[in-house]
């Protein structure tokens, strides 16, 4: 599991040349895009169709199409944002609440997330 100080190096909004808002520290958050998108969470194995509702350079929040969270979608687990003619988005489930999950990217998925909101 990555550290906080980890994620908030990954998670470092100068590092994604979409995102205007760029200088990012640890505990602040890059511009959030609204938007809601069909997509699917993989969670090892597991594979549970989801909706989109905001998305930034350092992650997304995303709701479950599901009565109940898997088991396996617990804070600090490693989860993979599968979203239909963009891309796979590999991160770390940051938070969970009854309804939603919030997922913070590994990588640089700049250019796919510029496609994804054009």
């Amino acid at each position: 599991m990555m550290t906080p100080q980890e994620i908030a190096e990954r998670r470092n909004c100068e590092r994604f040349p979409i995102m205007k808002k760029a200088a990012m520290v640890f505990g602040a958050e890059c511009e959030r895009f609204p938007i809601m998108k069909k997509a699917a969470m993989v969670f090892g194995a597991e594979i549970v169709e989801a909706t989109i509702f905001d998305v930034s350079a350092s992650g997304a929040k995303v709701r479950l199409d599901c009565a109940d969270l898997p088991a396996t979608a617990i804070v600090g687990q490693m989860a993979e944002l599968k979203i239909p003619e963009t891309g796979d988005f590999q991160g770390q489930i940051v938070w969970t609440d009854d309804e939603y999950l919030g997922l913070s990217f590994f990588d640089d998925y700049s250019l796919e997330l510029n496609a994804f909101l054009s």
